[in-house]
């Protein structure tokens, strides 16, 4: 064990309670011997002690542009912006390793390894940005070519600021292996975001909702799709409940939505209900039979692996989710969900059905899902591969 080491977390995009920063990763480093702080972005500047013992220092995000993709830009090419703040933070804690997670702190990664006091740097790449941002790629053919050389120009600046790292840390293969391609020098590690919740057989729980779905709520990750679908059902289950929980990804998204389950009458039917805090979510898990990801087949959504979807297998429920990407391969070699086209109404339809009314079929998935989490797919086991990166790192 490594003692008296200090670890700092350093993030952009993710709240200083962030489930794969703070309750694994942290808390992981933490129990291992490290100090361990994490310096993240939120409405104010705090700076406390978590009953846990880890640090969190927050600053105020600085916006110049109502635009994200200019705020985003201003934060690349200006040493006044809030990742400039972040930098003038961590380095006065001269950490032995900075690990810092999003696209953004990338701007300060040269900076940071060229410290004094020599620390070791940490990339964790949580997505394939790029892939990402192709997401929003406007249909408009004045500006579509444009944002394509933006995006391009991005990921050739994030390929040089990852250069400097001593380790790159990603969620899924996908990731690894672009990484490795074009930084071959670089050591790369799939650290999976496997569940933290740790599966309790023969638990009773009262199902309150017959499906939900938790994370963001936006046209990508097929949630109009689910709205029509729980309208069909409700034909036939009249009393079946949808709980959405999740920010909308815009203000037009969510009063189309809204507007929607008006239309569809469907008030009664399905719950939506803003983010809470991962301490929580287990209590809505608890309450709720099958899950739900309807990802449409893009790029991004076709590579990366929801940790939703292992959170959804430790509380034993059945999936209904999209028949693409590494997600849909879980599944079937899991046997515990069923994959559908997620642009088929029916063919959703017909999997919610399937779950309500077949519950032999109900039951073994539901097993299938509790005994693959507890052999394979909790943070307890993958965590070992972090304290080894550290280890190496620090030897």
């Amino acid at each position: 064990m490594i003692e008296q080491k200090t670890v700092c977390h350093l993030s952009f995009n993710h709240n200083p309670f962030d489930d794969r920063i703070y309750y694994k990763e942290l808390l992981t480093l933490k129990a291992a011997g490290f100090n361990v702080l994490h310096i993240a972005v939120d409405d104010q500047h705090k700076d406390f002690i978590t009953q846990e013992g880890v640090r969190i220092i927050t600053v105020p995000r600085i916006k110049k542009f109502r635009n994200v993709h200019l705020n985003r830009l201003y934060q690349f090419i200006t040493k006044s912006g809030t990742v400039n703040y972040i930098f003038k933070i961590a380095s006065s804690v001269k950490a032995d390793v900075y690990h810092f997670h999003d696209l953004q702190i990338n701007a300060i990664a040269k900076r940071l390894k060229a410290l004094p006091h020599q620390p070791k740097i940490i990339y964790d790449a949580h997505e394939h940005y790029h892939l990402l941002l192709k997401e929003q790629t406007p249909k408009n053919s004045l500006t579509k070519p444009l944002y394509l050389f933006y995006i391009n120009e991005i990921r050739k600046w994030e390929l040089r600021q990852s250069k400097v790292c001593d380790h790159i840390i990603t969620t899924d293969y996908y990731t690894c292996n672009y990484f490795k391609e074009n930084l071959p020098n670089v050591p790369v590690t799939t650290v999976f975001n496997y569940s933290y919740f740790i599966p309790i057989q023969n638990k009773v729980n009262t199902r309150k909702f017959d499906f939900i779905y938790t994370g963001s709520l936006s046209k990508g990750r097929g949630i109009s799709e689910l709205i029509e679908a729980t309208a069909e059902l409700v034909k036939k289950f009249p009393n079946v409940l949808l709980l959405l929980i999740g920010s909308f990804e815009n203000e037009n998204f969510e009063k189309e939505v809204k507007d929607e389950i008006i239309q569809l009458n469907l008030n009664k039917n399905v719950e939506l209900h803003s983010p809470v805090p991962f301490h929580q979510i287990e209590d809505y898990y608890s309450q709720s039979s099958i899950g739900i990801g309807l990802f449409h087949n893009t790029p991004k959504y076709s590579t990366f692996i929801p940790i939703k979807l292992f959170e959804y297998m430790a509380f034993g429920l059945p999936v209904v989710f999209a028949d693409h990407g590494p997600s849909s391969d879980i599944i079937k070699k899991e046997n515990c969900g069923i994959c559908v086209n997620p642009m088929n109404i029916s063919d959703i339809v017909q999997a919610m059905q399937n779950l309500l009314e077949n519950k032999p079929l109900y039951n073994q998935y539901s097993q299938n899902a509790l005994k693959a989490v507890e052999e394979k797919y909790t943070w307890e086991k993958e965590k070992h591969k972090l304290i080894a990166i550290y280890q190496n790192l620090l030897e």
